[in-house]
């Protein structure tokens, strides 16, 4: 469970937060379970934080600022990001399994190793965003936005990336194993890759938009 006094210091002022951060470098602070105290982190100013390293498992942070904070290697397993904007924030090798992710903003964001396994980003804005390498079991990608996303190496076993849109992106080396693909738009991606995709097994792959040439 989170540390109450951590949670208040951080609601009162940024930087305050951030000049006990760098008085205690050592210390990884807990933020889990916000949502247990009266006050929670939903609608809060955290823009610029640094959250990095920092224990957030299930808390909330539905409709925070989070613009410029440091997410570096932080566990947000199970919480809720629904409708944040975290565009150009650096998540890479961050724990967001379970994380509602619903409606919000990622553009450019960077999630290169991330945990985000079963995470429910329908309806995300994700484009360009950076998810090679990352963990996407079972995630939840229904309708997201992921024009030219990187996603090579990516592990999207039993995801729903139905009527999503990944035109233009870098699917080199995905597993979309029992994927489901159904009215996504995939445009604007190699011939090449689009009949390897088609061989995964258990893949959906029904009403999918693809360039038939693999030329635009």
């Amino acid at each position: 469970m989170g540390d109450q006094e951590q949670i208040q210091r951080l609601e009162r002022s940024v930087a305050e937060w951030n000049q006990w951060r760098r008085q205690h470098p050592d210390l990884r602070p807990d933020l889990s379970e916000a949502y247990l105290y009266h006050d929670d982190l939903s609608e809060a100013n955290l823009s610029n934080a640094d959250l990095g390293e920092s224990g957030l498992i299930n808390a909330n942070l539905s409709g925070a600022d989070l613009s410029g904070v440091e997410l570096l290697y932080a566990s947000l397993s199970g919480a809720n990001l629904s409708g944040v904007d975290l565009n150009d924030v650096d998540l890479s090798e961050a724990n967001l399994s379970g994380a509602d992710l619903s409606g919000a903003s990622l553009s450019g964001a960077n999630l290169s190793g991330a945990n985000l396994s079963r995470a429910k980003l329908g309806g995300a804005k994700l484009p360009e965003i950076n998810l090679s390498e990352a963990n996407l079991r079972e995630a939840d990608l229904y309708g997201a936005k992921l024009s030219k996303a990187n996603l090579s190496r990516a592990i999207l076993e039993d995801a729903d990336l139905s009527e999503a849109d990944l035109q233009k992106t870098d699917l080199n080396g995905v597993n979309l194993t029992k994927a489901n693909v159904s009215h996504a738009d995939l445009r604007g991606i190699p011939w090449l890759i689009i009949m390897e995709l088609t061989l995964q097994p258990g893949i959906i792959w029904k009403d999918v938009r693809y360039d038939r040439t693999g030329d635009e």
